[in-house]
């Protein structure tokens, strides 16, 4: 492998508090799938979590079993409103979202950005 090789990107730019951080754009370069470099990513993530105090770590995935493996489990978007009020909301996929939100650490008490629990407005179909 060429050392300018990109072997994954990481994401961790939303930290609503030390109530709450959002991993994001996690992607591993398909030829080194099934290889750690997966977990050194998540592994790193989370300790960069653990050195903010957050108490809880979100993510919306397609994958659900490999986060699992980390102590994230599934719950409703509506248990974590600060990403709800900042993403979801606005999202055109809002009532057709195909992502699985989950958790790792103790849910959020308190929102930041609106009220909870959360309103998701209805949208009359066939208007």
């Amino acid at each position: 492998m060429p050392s300018t090789s990109i072997i994954s990107l990481r994401a961790f730019p939303r930290q609503y508090g030390v109530h709450l951080a959002e991993i994001r754009s996690i992607c591993v370069s398909p030829e080194l799938q099934h290889r750690g470099a997966g977990t050194l990513l998540i592994d790193a993530l989370l300790a960069e979590a653990e050195h903010h105090h957050v108490s809880c770590v979100c993510l919306f995935t397609l994958i659900p079993s490999f986060f699992s493996r980390f102590d994230f489990r599934v719950v409703t978007r509506e248990a974590i409103p600060d990403k709800l009020y900042k993403d979801c909301l606005l999202c055109p996929k809002l009532h057709a979202c195909d992502e699985i939100a989950m958790v790792r650490g103790e849910l959020p008490k308190t929102a930041i950005l609106g009220k909870v629990p959360v309103e998701v407005p209805l949208v009359k179909l066939g208007a």
